[in-house]
């Protein structure tokens, strides 16, 4: 475990429990690199927690922002993510069971029925006559500029394509970067362009989608530089993390710290908008929904449901949050929509 800085009563800080069911990943303590804060680059900060992982979070004293002052090399990192979508249960399709004949067959006509209305370009068109369960990422986008003409990356879709499939049928041009090697083959194998890197776009951006993705970086703002650098004016950035607004709230003890520990930081409203600002992402929308999955909900007889579930709970994230907490109340999941805007020399 990682020795705690500083020693006494005043330096001590709580070390916390793992959560049933969670994996914990074994990082080499012995390779830790230490880094400033990932929003405003502040040297100095103030210890919160241990993670059960044995990592130190800490709240930078210049911004508040909170991350982890000692993360895994870079190469570490870059093993772990290799096969990432591999590690997280609720990623993987589950075996159901062999729909009856009936079913099979009705499912049948239909596949045939929609690769012959592709053929000669009507599908998109049958598609708006029926009505559509939209993702909330979707619907957002539709009602702020649009997807039709528009070229969107997205950041790290995992193995089921993410936003993509959606963009493409409203006429976008979807793109991947995913680092995932075998997330990366199966977009590939839906016909999605798929970039290993941002470097190696080629083409201006209309719309990024980094749902899930900084917290998981050890330089989340050179990212969002990146992602600036590709960006058309205007362009829009929606991105979604873990919020860390309640463990503000609740203290070192919030449940956020025990879960996915593969999380380097934890971004409030306040912390992000700064992040985002400083490359020129200016947000126009935040939402707050939802609260942690933990890996005990995820038993055999319900993992099934989990990933319907969750579009559930996900869709209501532009509507008012309901007071249930089997629903989407809650403040785990902080959501910000910003618009590019290039500061002129």
């Amino acid at each position: 475990m990682l020795v705690s800085e500083g020693t006494g009563l005043k330096n001590a800080v709580p070390h916390l429990p793992p959560v049933e069911g969670e994996p914990t990943p074994t990082w080499d303590i012995d390779r830790l690199e230490a880094r400033s804060c990932v929003v405003c680059r502040g040297p100095e900060h103030t210890r919160v927690c241990v993670r059960p992982d044995g990592l130190l979070v800490a709240q930078c004293n210049a911004c508040g922002a909170l991350f982890l002052p000692q993360v895994p090399s870079a190469g570490e990192l870059e093993a772990f993510y290799r096969n990432y979508s591999s590690t997280k249960p609720y990623l993987q399709p589950h075996p159901a069971e062999r729909p009856q004949y009936a079913v099979r067959i009705r499912i049948a006509v239909a596949h045939l029925a929609g690769s012959l209305l592709r053929k000669v370009g009507m599908w998109q068109h049958v598609q708006r006559m029926r009505p559509l369960r939209l993702s909330s990422l979707c619907e957002v986008l539709l009602r702020t500029g649009g997807l039709r003409g528009k070229t969107l990356v997205e950041l790290g879709p995992g193995p089921h394509g993410g936003m993509l499939p959606e963009a493409r049928l409203w006429g976008g041009r979807a793109i991947a970067v995913e680092v995932d090697s075998v997330a990366a083959n199966l977009v590939a194998g839906m016909g999605f362009e798929v970039h290993s890197s941002l470097a190696s776009l080629s083409e201006p951006v209309d719309i990024f989608v980094a749902s899930h993705v900084l917290e998981h970086l050890s330089d989340p703002l050179s990212a969002v530089e990146e992602m600036a650098a590709h960006s058309r004016a205007g362009a829009r950035l929606y991105v979604q993390t873990p919020g860390g607004g309640q463990a503000l709230s609740t203290g070192p003890h919030w449940v956020g710290y025990r879960v996915d520990l593969e999380h380097l930081n934890y971004f409030t409203e306040k912390s992000l908008t700064l992040l985002l600002v400083q490359a020129g992402f200016y947000p126009e929308c935040v939402w707050l929904s939802s609260q942690p999955v933990l890996p005990s909900y995820l038993s055999e007889s319900n993992r099934a449901n989990f990933l319907r579930n969750s579009r559930r709970r996900l869709s209501r994230t532009i509507e008012a949050a309901k007071d249930d907490p089997l629903q989407s109340a809650g403040q785990f999941a902080l959501t910000i929509l910003a618009r590019f805007e290039p500061v002129l020399s």
